[in-house]
């Protein structure tokens, strides 16, 4: 293994993936880096008890149900229910554990063209929530 600073260095002839932080919403990073010819995928920050959030209800208040409403994203997480039942039953204050789901190659849809793009859905935990404990006294 060869390494550039602290970087891994892949061999030659294997891609060397980038990363890019950009201000726009994710639904739009798709179709631009799909446009262009790259493979793509998005960080799902979603909803650890219930697949899509709010979605099903109209909300778009959260990124995951823009997700979800652009794309067949919530038809692919409701197929997986024992990973949000196994959620529901271990919350631990809020303090959610390392679990995702990996699904490749979801549609989008944006002004009549369609992209496939992959998403990693994950559950960050609520770091005020965990705090609000009832001692007792």
């Amino acid at each position: 293994m060869m390494s550039i600073g602290n970087a891994y260095r892949p061999p030659i002839g294997q891609h060397i993936p980038s990363l890019d932080v950009v201000n726009i919403d994710s639904v739009s990073a798709i179709f631009r880096y799909a446009e262009a010819g790259k493979k793509t995928v998005v960080l799902n920050l979603a909803n650890y008890k219930k697949a899509g959030g709010m979605f099903i209800q109209g909300s778009r208040s959260k990124e995951e149900e823009y997700l979800c409403h652009d794309s067949y994203l919530y038809n692919v997480l409701t197929a997986f229910p024992e990973y949000y039942d196994w959620n529901r039953q271990h919350t631990n204050r809020s303090l959610y554990l390392n679990r995702a789901l990996y699904s490749p190659d979801i549609y989008f849809f944006q002004d009549g063209h369609k992209v496939l793009c992959d998403v990693i859905t994950w559950c960050s935990s609520k770091p005020g929530s965990c705090f609000e404990i009832s001692w007792g006294f």
